[in-house]
């Protein structure tokens, strides 16, 4: 998520570029004011961004004060407004993600917590324009807790989405929260339109390779060995992600040892689950320390991967 406002302000700069091997690519959006929300989504559309995502479920303390976020759910006009504006001024799909519901009374806001608001919610957007709704299945509860602890205390309430998908059928629906793997993916995909994963795409992911023949097939084998298995796989996509490190350091405007832990950091849990995780995440942890060139950094990475695979950990 970026902020409308860091945008309007700060111009498009470091926070909007992009590689082409990451499209399609959409930019998620954060704010309350339409103008600011039109200027960035018509900068990132020029730039050749696919989709404009409205936050309407973040639940950070910050988002009370901006009125944006989670907050956006409990002025559904407000937020019609918003989806209108946008798609008039945007030629690319606008999408919403919100939450099932909002606690904010510790900020003297209403109880939103009912199937049939989150309906009428839903229906607005999709009036306004929202081509897809992507629905976290958890209540934000502002103020008492903090955005981690929402991203956990909170229930999952997939029964609610699931409702929310069979009552509009006109309607693109994605699910998100708590879903770890492609078992859980498929079987969200019985009823849903869409599964959006967070937390365990980055935390181990290999697992996510047969992503394809999921949305191929609508199946999987659960017992069947991941393509991950195979090293050849591991090092081309490692070499490939050398290559893009090297480009994305080289364009970057941040320093060079900023940029490249930003981009080494996202390799640390590549190899998770696998043999040979632990050294391979001890030796970027010690390049990103020693700010050591990033393509240097990985390669040396690998061999060491390579020399303890067989070893164990």
């Amino acid at each position: 998520m970026l902020s409308t406002s860091a945008i309007w302000h700060q111009g498009a700069g470091r926070y909007l570029e992009f590689d082409e091997k990451e499209k399609p690519l959409v930019l998620q959006l954060g704010g309350y004011n339409l103008k600011e929300f039109v200027y960035a989504a018509k900068i990132a559309e020029d730039m050749g961004y696919n989709e404009i995502n409205i936050n309407a479920g973040c639940p950070s303390d910050r988002v009370h004060r901006g009125k944006f976020g989670v907050c956006l759910m409990a002025d559904i006009d407000h937020m019609s407004s918003l989806i209108e504006g946008m798609t008039q001024a945007l030629t690319v799909p606008v999408t919403v993600k919100c939450r099932i519901g909002l606690d904010g009374r510790r900020f003297s806001l209403p109880l939103y917590d009912s199937y049939e608001y989150l309906c009428k919610f839903i229906a607005a957007v999709s009036d306004a324009g929202a081509r897809r709704v992507i629905i976290h299945a958890r209540i934000a509860v502002l103020g008492l807790l903090n955005p981690k602890q929402n991203r956990d205390i909170p229930p999952l309430r997939y029964d609610v989405v699931h409702a929310v998908a069979r009552q509009f059928p006109h309607v693109s629906i994605e699910i998100n929260g708590g879903i770890k793997n492609l078992a859980d993916s498929a079987e969200q995909l019985q009823h849903v339109d869409a599964v959006m994963v967070g937390r365990a795409a980055l935390e181990a992911p290999l697992q996510f390779l047969d992503a394809d023949t999921l949305l191929e097939t609508g199946s999987i084998d659960k017992d069947a060995l991941p393509h991950h298995s195979a090293v050849v796989l591991q090092e081309e996509i490692i070499r490939n992600y050398i290559q893009y490190l090297t480009q994305h350091v080289a364009h970057s405007d941040l320093r060079a040892s900023d940029a490249a832990r930003r981009a080494i950091r996202h390799l640390l849990c590549f190899f998770s689950g696998l043999s040979g995780a632990k050294s391979w995440r001890s030796s970027l942890s010690k390049s990103m320390e020693r700010k050591e060139e990033p393509g240097y950094a990985v390669e040396q990475a690998l061999a060491l991967l390579k020399r303890n695979k067989k070893s164990g950990e």
